[in-house]
């Protein structure tokens, strides 16, 4: 059977200039392989063999390779969790992608999506579906989606394809699944998986977005920035807009001891470096000297941790300029 293939496959090549014959062939391949489409899908040997059946096919050929796929839907869903079969489904995809077949294939997917989703290969083939169908087929796996957002957004593997699906959703759909993260970004930064789905939302740098983020993290950017994912949601917060960076800083600067408790803490030291970098870059000098102050009585005790010698190499010239202008200040009051 195998030796058969190999000539087909040799015929194939060496007659492409004949389209007659190439779909003869291809029919011939149909009618052997009949009922065992799915089959050819997951063998590794015949890979190839199934590539170049579907690349060339004609359109009523395609058709009948569809068909007996998508009749078998449940089996369509189960080799997508296999190596093989994802990489076969995926070439599908890349045959069908501009085809009325197209929207058949995502309401088949749809019915296993958050399983897909949060496994490591079938997610693939979802993957492949947003960044190859158009917004129209992808719809209904668009709603999956913002029906599963939180799951997928706390899990390990879910997160991954959620973060992918934001990169493609337009429209409607698209707000309405970032106004939704956005309402629970206090849950999702303090999760070890939903802090990454936060920290892309706000590189999208929508304004209205971020701001409902922001609005949800008041009060608890302290805690948030003591912590190893929640630190990188605080600092993309900083880096995100000017109101952003005011709704962090303000917090810090509500209580005086709070500097020099980030400054000295293992991941807050980052949300600290990364204050004063903004606030000089956009020229928030006020802010930013009133941030140094908050830290120079406490140069020798930040010297004690990692943290805070980050913070204190960042802030060597200022607090040698400090502490140069109070030494002259003393000697002009002898």
């Amino acid at each position: 059977m195998i030796n058969t293939l190999n000539q087909w496959l040799d015929t194939l090549d060496n007659h492409r200039s004949n389209e007659t014959n190439n779909n003869n062939r291809t029919e011939e391949l149909l009618s052997a392989f009949s009922g065992s489409i799915l089959l050819l899908m997951v063998d590794e040997r015949m890979e190839s063999l199934f590539q170049k059946l579907i690349e060339g096919c004609n359109y009523q050929q395609l058709n009948s390779i569809v068909g007996e796929v998508f009749s078998q839907s449940e089996l369509l869903i189960r080799i997508a969790f296999c190596r093989q079969g994802s990489i076969s489904i995926v070439k599908l995809i890349k045959r069908i992608k501009k085809t009325e077949h197209a929207f058949a294939l995502t309401r088949i997917l749809s019915t296993k999506f958050y399983a897909m989703v949060t496994h490591q290969t079938a997610r693939i083939v979802i993957q492949q579906c947003f960044n190859l169908l158009g917004n129209r087929p992808n719809e209904v796996l668009y709603e999956s989606t913002i029906y599963f957002f939180g799951c997928m957004a706390t899990h390990e593997v879910g997160c991954i394809s959620l973060n992918e699906c934001i990169d493609t959703i337009s429209g409607i759909q698209r707000l309405r699944l970032l106004f939704y993260i956005a309402n629970i970004a206090d849950y999702l930064s303090n999760d070890p998986y939903g802090n990454y789905v936060v920290q892309h939302v706000l590189d999208l740098k929508d304004d209205y977005i971020n701001s409902r983020i922001y609005l949800c993290l008041k009060g608890q950017f302290i805690p948030l920035a003591q912590k190893k994912g929640g630190s990188h949601v605080v600092e993309k917060c900083l880096k995100s807009s000017i109101l952003g960076l005011c709704s962090v800083v303000l917090e810090i600067l509500s209580d005086p001891s709070l500097p020099f408790l980030l400054a000295r803490d293992q991941f807050g030291n980052y949300v600290i470096q990364r204050a004063l970098e903004e606030c000089k870059e956009r020229g928030f000098m006020v802010i930013y000297v009133y941030l140094v102050k908050a830290l120079e009585p406490y140069y020798e005790e930040l010297s004690y941790s990692v943290g805070g010698r980050h913070v204190i190499n960042l802030l060597k010239d200022e607090f040698t300029l400090q502490r140069q202008s109070s030494i002259n200040g003393q000697m002009r009051n002898v």
